[in-house]
């Protein structure tokens, strides 16, 4: 089910006053010391006379609300149109924060699509019970996005009588809110931003053989067709006459035509608004080149193209909720294959700046991409600030893990917004830095640049940005985040099971709706 499949229904808590499917949700927190729980209060509006004995059961069944706590019962007696209960623990409420409540909605679509209830209602809990620092249109917003992230599964490639029967799974939830009106249109908002999620989840599952670059840029073109998005394909003839040459020695062992793909979009009215621009590293699969990957560290290597997917699925967001932003992004897709004609170590490539690059190891591959990339659209959109996405350094992954991709700034104030996003969206972001021992590492005897720092003093995170970093133009504020470990090593945050996690999507909507949206 690479495809959003679950509807939701919102309405007003005060006007619910009976029970809209065969399963309700109650939201319960734990109340005082010990073992003491209360049910929300819209919860227990609903259920009136029953709620005594509901919490009877849920005493027996010695149900403590801790966090992400879910326990299925039968309905009591008294509960019309129901069938099933499932008691939902969400904590403490003055604890209860956004993680949490997309948590609490992640456990819900587990719960859900063990039992096979299709069909839920839940009167969600409000800033009466406790809550701080949280509306009652982003408590609904936060339950939405987890039920829809967790109910992702990747099954394309899988014969139709072993995939999930969609008729068993959640399809269907009845959400009572306190201001039905904003929650509505904040649900809607997060639908736009998780189906983005998806389209990241998706397209880096995808088997390399189905996303060859060519594949890739078709793709993008047909997703775009019957948008405000304005795409444009580069072709390798193109891209030689402009001198994208590092981009095209990436990719010129393989068999698969290499693209820069352009998206534009603009829901500013104002056709002379200075842009934002994203770029992301299309790597559709790297073998590293001449400099071979071991068996196990090409395994993973389909993914290497997680930063283009992000920009991608970031544009088809944008469009889908009418952002009032402009905003370019743009895509280096290439395979870097091993052949007769590969690069080889110790080229020398000029880039489209003009800037010489000597390429010490073909596996550092992905700046290359993205220098051509970050280069083009300064030149021709003279965007304000840019945002690469690269799974670029396994270094970021020792650093950091999963749990936050690596930010390298020539802006302080930039990557502290990003910062900022990372908290709001659950997508965190960890600024590290660039300093002048960094940078000389990249200083190549014989060329303007090479492509590689001196391993054995370690920071390789650092010395990659370093290197990306002569390729902005002066004026431009930008930031590079290295999403290596975030794109498949599931965090803390991530609310999925395997495969893709489809960091970026949500972090670069909630940055550009703080920073740029009018």
């Amino acid at each position: 089910m690479d495809k959003p499949a679950v509807k939701f229904s919102v309405t007003d808590s005060s006007s619910t006053k009976t029970c809209s499917a065969s399963v309700v949700v109650v939201p319960f927190f734990k109340a005082g010391k010990g073992d003491s729980v209360k049910m929300t209060t819209n919860s227990a509006d609903l259920l009136g006379a029953d709620k005594n004995g509901l919490l009877k059961t849920a005493k027996a069944m010695n149900f403590t609300a801790k966090k992400h706590e879910a326990v299925v019962l039968p309905a009591p007696s008294g509960v019309k149109k129901c069938d099933f209960v499932i008691l939902l623990g969400l904590g403490e409420a003055k604890e209860l924060g956004s993680l949490c409540l997309e948590k609490a909605g992640a456990v819900l679509t587990d719960t859900a699509n063990k039992h096979k209830f299709t069909h839920i209602q839940i009167v969600l809990p409000t800033a009466k019970d406790g809550i701080k620092d949280i509306t009652d249109a982003d408590i609904a917003g936060r339950f939405a996005t987890g039920l829809m992230l967790k109910n992702y599964r990747f099954e394309t490639y899988k014969a139709k009588d072993s995939r999930t029967n969609a008729k068993d799974v959640l399809s269907h939830v009845d959400m009572a809110c306190v201001d039905a009106k904003a929650a509505d249109a904040e649900v809607k908002k997060q639908i736009a931003i998780a189906e983005g999620t998806y389209l990241v989840r998706t397209f880096v599952n995808e088997p390399p053989n189905e996303l060859l670059p060519h594949l890739f840029a078709k793709k993008i073109e047909k997703l775009f067709a019957k948008t405000p998005v304005k795409t444009t394909l580069i072709g390798e003839k193109k891209l030689k006459a402009m001198g994208a040459d590092l981009l095209l020695s990436v990719g010129q062992a393989s068999t698969s035509e290499s693209h820069l793909v352009v998206m534009e979009y603009n829901g500013t009215g104002n056709k002379k608004s200075q842009p934002l621009a994203l770029v992301g590293k299309g790597v559709c699969f790297d073998t590293g080149g001449n400099n071979i990957k071991s068996f196990t560290g090409m395994l993973d290597m389909k993914a290497d193209m997680g930063g283009a997917a992000v920009v991608v699925s970031t544009m088809k967001s944008l469009a889908a909720r009418k952002a009032k932003v402009h905003v370019v992004g743009i895509v280096g897709l290439v395979e870097n294959m091993v052949a007769g004609n590969a690069t080889r170590p110790s080229d020398i490539v000029k880039s489209l700046s003009g800037k010489t690059v000597e390429i010490l190891n073909t596996d550092a591959e992905g700046r290359l991409v993205l220098a051509d990339a970050m280069w083009y659209v300064q030149d021709k959109y003279k965007p304000s600030h840019m945002i690469d996405l690269a799974t670029l350094t396994g270094a970021i992954i020792t650093a950091l893990g999963g749990e936050y991709a690596g930010g390298f700034t020539n802006d302080d104030a930039m990557v502290k917004a990003l910062e900022a996003a990372g908290k709001t969206s659950n997508e965190p972001v960890w600024n590290l830095p660039i300093c002048k021992a960094y940078e000389t590492q990249m200083d190549s005897d014989i060329a303007d640049v090479k492509n590689l720092g001196n391993s054995s003093l370690g920071a390789g995170s650092a010395t990659a940005a370093c290197f990306l970093k002569r390729f902005v133009q002066d004026g431009v504020k930008w930031t590079h985040l290295d999403i290596a470990g975030t794109t498949l090593i599931k965090g803390s945050w991530a609310h999925m099971d395997k495969g893709a996690t489809g960091y970026g999507a949500r972090l670069l909507n909630d940055y550009i709706a703080q920073n740029f949206e009018k």
